[in-house]
């Protein structure tokens, strides 16, 4: 399953339920687990996101997290869950799209 085949119809239900404000994307990320390229998935999820698909989207936050469900086994969601996962994380957000500090805009009077 892709980014883009999850991301872009919840991006059209909120940016059609809230016109004109900002979107954030959290909890954002991917499974490491066999079978599935996680490095392949991150590096077309950055580059979509960077791609000005989403122009109302203005922050992701990575779910850097591992935890264990009861009965199904470990979630190994950390970005460094290999070092092919964390090279294309760093890739994709070494772009311009990604930036450390907000940018505020100033509010329209």
């Amino acid at each position: 399953m892709s980014f883009r085949s999850v991301f872009a119809p919840a991006y059209r239900a909120l940016a059609s339920a809230a016109p004109g404000k900002p979107i954030a994307l959290l909890e954002f990320g991917a499974i490491e687990e066999p079978g599935h390229d996680k490095a392949s998935w991150l590096r077309d999820a950055l580059r979509d996101i960077a791609s000005g698909r989403y122009p109302r989207l203005k922050a992701e936050s990575y779910w850097h997290s591992n935890w264990t469900n009861e009965g199904l086994g470990p979630s190994i969601m950390r970005v460094d869950s290999s070092p092919a996962a964390l090279a294309a994380y760093r890739a994709g957000v070494a772009t311009s799209a990604f930036v450390s500090t907000p940018r505020f805009a100033q509010a329209k009077h």
